[in-house]
């Protein structure tokens, strides 16, 4: 009908492309997205490919899209942090979340769960005790089920099993969901407890 896309049918359409079957088009998105100038300073835009490219497994385009961005805020970051924790890039996940941080980026309740993630993949205990610190400092364990899980999942996976149970204990203040449960179960059984 004559009418050309913006960004906000861009990011919807990109939606729809979030797994293998639909790369093909969500490069070609890409590609219009580029051509019409839009992804520079668009980070609504700029974090919808990124996640496309990494529901699709392309860990690397969505490395790039995040690079051309002008501006980049705590959700962008958390996209790219997560993607790298979840295809099993953790130590990568680090190091962005130190680059963010060192961008002036404030971290969120996500950028820490994103965060725990990567150190429960690669059995990184001390920087998850770190994160664990900062987490309780600012107070978010009472707020947040899914923080003390992660943490309790964390601790698990790093074999510390006293600190997974003591956290399970202690932290998670609403009743233990199924969730906390297993991650607490399923470290004792793989470290045969």
């Amino acid at each position: 009908e004559g009418i050309s896309p913006n960004a906000f049918t861009f990011v919807s359409i990109l939606k729809s492309c979030s797994n293998m079957e639909f790369l093909k088009m969500g490069e070609e998105i890409h590609a219009h997205v580029k051509k019409q100038g839009l992804l520079g300073k668009n980070t609504i835009l700029g974090t919808s490919l990124i996640d496309m490219y990494l529901n699709c497994g392309v860990v690397g385009k969505a490395k790039d899209v995040f690079d051309q961005l002008l501006v980049r805020d705590v959700v962008c970051w958390n996209a790219l942090i997560n993607g790298y924790a979840e295809h099993g890039v953790g130590h990568e996940a680090l190091k962005l979340f130190k680059s963010m941080q060192e961008e002036g980026i404030i971290p969120n309740e996500i950028t820490f769960l994103c965060v725990l993630k990567a150190c429960s993949t690669i059995r990184c205990a001390e920087m998850g005790e770190e994160i664990y610190g900062e987490v309780k400092k600012q107070g978010l364990l009472n707020r947040n089920v899914f923080l003390c899980t992660t943490i309790v999942d964390m601790y698990a996976k790093c074999g510390m099993l006293e600190k997974a149970q003591r956290v399970f204990d202690d932290e998670i203040i609403v009743q233990h969901d199924i969730i906390a449960w297993n991650a607490l179960i399923g470290g004792y059984a793989q470290h045969r407890y």
